[in-house]
């Protein structure tokens, strides 16, 4: 086979074989990456029960998306030959590794991480049978990578072979790692696996097997009637606890082992609970692990920690100038998918912490959740972002504690600077956010103005319930969906009603109303009243808020035309969070409406720079260049935000107004219509279409377009920027001009009420030209602060 090209894969070298396959090396040469390639034993490839195995194993593979599991790519067939695509992972396995031994802390955490992958696959019915040191690889960087998933449920054990079960076809499990109750023929469920788990850490904990006696029926005895020597009697430097965890997972009877792999990851994280080689496993999937019981042990006292960080004594090997960091989501081990809010809060805590520091670019929130979940290098990671360092790590939360385990790593080298593992109280979480902050901002050596070391130490306590609810309103506020944005505004008010006292929560609120116009049709004039009153409630509350800042500045600008209030509040949250994306995306957007580009496109542009996979800030830059009438530059800038997410409405809509002003119309008709399809009918894409439409002279598509509009209005929706944006598509075209510049007025004004947020381009949109000779026109710019 070497040499030989299946589909797009060039083989080049086999890696190793098996009863039923043989495992290449080959080359993806679409992707230009190298892969793992499973074919099936030349003896095999006509047998169809076979071949169905395979394709089993692959259905089985597609379920798991794990960083410690090997990921499969693809499933073909090429000339009669099946073949499995996998990851290619560098390293070797643990059976290879047995001769050199491994520390306790090194057998803890290895132990973790083949416990997670344990239960990623039993959270999706997937039980692996063969589990053993060969099939679990140690990657070049150290992390853990459980192989070959997907056996037969029937379990059929070869007693002629005392080292692998493998028949042709057939691939049933390895005898020295399989639980008693497969030899009475009792069904397999995912406590074979906590066995066999237990017969790996012991292997690998003292260099031994639990049973390992010579012959099949001698060594199938032993496992049904004796009971493992103790490791320690092997190994006397194990610790108690860890013996007692490997000893658990052995037991005979499968009613008194762990339950479930999650139980494990608890037992032997306990043990690890002070050592800090454990704080963070270097893992990319970011999907939550169920937690089944306590916390066992407190971590070090985190005051003593953060003396030491400032005195440099965690400090890592020297390293250049950290300039710009990037926080990727922690990894939530609380038990369940409901607790993700939490763990994505703590995220977002950390980097509105670390985004407070002048010195310091952090990329924002939307960037780095794209990230969750993802096995590319953090080297690579790095070099998408734009940033000299990386910070990966945890949260646990059991009960009233939460722990968060971090490192920090010089990206370009992949090299661990600095890892610590932090524990509190659940109302002391504040504190752990500072701790953990003011730890990395001395691992970095960035320079804090007084002021900033003033505002990255503040901590205070917090009512554990409604910051939970905060939590969960921001990660229900971050979906930007109507839905999302009302269970939001429920999770903020209860909040604020179980602490009236928790700025943020009203933060959180006053920034769902501002949205709320857009996304729900709720008119200006009742939201906006509501976010002002949030937005000032959380500043009395504390006056350092950044968050409560854009939203007063957009509550000023839409409801008062306060140009030089909203500037000033813009300001005062970048002063605050000089890495706030949203802050720079908001200011550079009163900049192009006053007209001054040049400054708007450099607010825009340090707002992608610090949130470089949002779509927004994509579209964002490329409408300032709109605005600016660089169509040109506003078309390049859309095609790359498309590329980057083609299901983004707004992108659409944006590059649709670039085309229609450079004069392809029909290119922008079609963006609108992709627009509206991805929008699912959201009103805003058609006045866009509309416009499109009557620019082109199709004015019948384009009275269908106002029928649409005004129904909406008639039912209460906010759309009258909409209708006259159409109308003036209309006049452009010369379709009955006086009655259209006319209607086109009398909507513009009554928008100047109802929906601001469309009005505040006036000065600067193009496609108005042909009104800026009418008095009527210039009286409004003047009402709004443009004339």
């Amino acid at each position: 086979m070497i040499g030989k090209i299946l589909s797009h894969y060039r083989i080049t070298e086999q890696l190793g074989a098996g009863g039923m396959g043989v495992v290449y090396l080959a080359r993806d040469e679409r992707l230009d990456r190298d892969v793992a390639l499973k074919v099936l034993s030349a003896s095999l490839v006509a047998d169809e029960a076979a071949r169905k195995r395979l394709r089993r194993e692959a259905r089985a593979l597609s379920k798991l998306n794990h960083a410690h599991i090997n990921i499969i790519y693809d499933f073909d067939s090429e000339g009669g030959v099946d073949f499995l695509v996998m990851e290619f992972v560098r390293g070797e396995n643990l059976a290879r590794r047995l001769q050199a031994g491994f520390t306790e802390a090194e057998v803890l955490s290895i132990g973790v991480q083949i416990a997670e992958a344990l239960e990623e696959a039993h959270a999706a019915g997937i039980v692996h049978r063969d589990l053993k040191p060969g099939n679990v690889m140690l990657t070049d960087r150290g992390a853990v990578k459980v192989l070959d998933f997907g056996l037969a449920k029937t379990l059929e054990p070869d007693l002629r072979n005392t080292e692998s079960l493998t028949q042709p076809g057939m691939i049933a499990g390895t005898l020295p790692y399989m639980a008693p109750e497969l030899f009475r023929g009792v069904e397999a469920d995912a406590r074979v696996d906590i066995y066999a788990l237990g017969a790996v850490l012991y292997e690998i904990a003292t260099g031994a097997r639990a049973f390992a006696q010579d012959t099949t029926a001698s060594l199938i005895e032993a496992v049904l009637k004796d009971s493992p020597r103790k490791p320690t009697a092997i190994a006397p430097n194990l610790s108690e606890g860890l013996e007692g965890i490997i000893l658990k997972c052995l037991e005979k009877d499968p009613s008194v082992r762990y339950a479930m792999a999650s139980e494990v990851v608890a037992a032997l994280q306990s043990i690890g609970a002070t050592r800090t080689t454990l704080a963070a496993p270097r893992a990319r999937r970011r999907r939550p692990w169920a937690m089944a019981g306590a916390i066992a042990a407190v971590v070090l006292a985190t005051v003593a920690i953060v003396v030491a960080s400032r005195l440099g004594v965690l400090r890592g090997p020297a390293l250049g100038r950290i300039e710009s960091l990037a926080v990727l989501p922690l990894n939530d081990l609380s038990g369940g998918s409901e607790q993700g809010y939490f763990a994505d809060g703590m995220t977002d805590a950390l980097i509105a912490r670390l985004a407070q520091i002048g010195s310091l670019r952090v990329i924002s929130r939307t960037s780095v959740m794209r990230y969750r979940g993802t096995s590319k290098a953090l080297p690579d990671i790095a070099r998408e972002l734009h940033v000299d360092a990386v910070v990966e790590g945890a949260v646990l939360r059991s009960g009233s504690h939460v722990r968060i385990s971090a490192q920090l790593v010089a990206a370009a080298e992949d090299r661990n600077l600095w890892a610590n593992t932090y524990e509190r109280e659940v109302g002391d979480v504040f504190a752990l956010q500072r701790d953990l902050s003011e730890a990395i901002a001395g691992q970095v050596h960035v320079r804090l103005t007084a002021k900033e070391r003033e505002r990255l130490a503040r901590a205070g306590r917090v009512n554990p319930e409604a910051y939970d609810e905060y939590l969960k309103g921001r990660h229900e506020w971050s979906k930007r969906t109507q839905a999302g944005l009302e269970e939001a505004r429920r999770h903020f008010l209860r909040a604020a009603e179980i602490d009236p006292q928790l700025g943020l929560a009203y933060a959180g609120l006053a920034d769902v109303y501002v949205l709320l116009d857009l996304y729900s049709g709720l008119r200006a004039d009742e939201a906006l009243p509501r976010a002002e009153e949030a937005a000032r409630k959380a500043l009395e509350i504390d006056d350092q808020l950044a968050e409560a800042y854009p939203a007063l500045g957009m509550v000023k600008l839409y409801r008062r035309w306060d140009w030089a209030g909203a500037e000033a509040d813009f300001k005062r949250a970048i002063e605050l969070r000089p890495s706030y994306a949203t802050a720079h995306h908001w200011y550079s957007i009163l900049l192009r409406d006053k007209g001054r580009f040049q400054e708007a496109i450099a607010e825009a542009r340090l707002a992608l720079e610090l949130d470089p996979l949002s779509p927004i800030m994509n579209a964002n830059l490329g409408d300032v260049f709109f605005f600016a009438r660089r169509y040109d530059d506003a078309i390049r800038q859309h095609r790359l935000g498309r590329d980057l997410d083609p299901a983004f409405a707004p992108t659409h809509l944006y590059l649709a107004m670039a085309f229609a002003q450079s004069g392809a119309i029909d290119s922008a008709i079609a963006s609108c219509n992709t627009a509206r399809t991805l929008a699912g009918g959201g009103s805003y894409v058609l006045g866009g279409l509309g416009y499109a439409l009557g620019r082109a002279g199709r004015s019948p598509e384009a009275g269908q377009v106002l029928k649409e509009l005004e129904g909406r209005s008639a039912q209460g929706q906010s759309v009258p920027f909409d209708i006259g944006l159409v109308w003036v598509g209309l006049a452009r075209a010369g379709q009955s001009n006086a009655r259209a510049r006319d209607e086109c007025l009398d909507w513009i004004e009554k928008a100047c009420r109802e929906q601001p947020s469309g009005v505040k381009d006036l000065g600067v949109d193009s496609r108005f030209d042909a009104l800026r000779d009418a008095p009527r026109f210039r009286q409004i710019l003047r009402r709004l602060g443009l004339g």
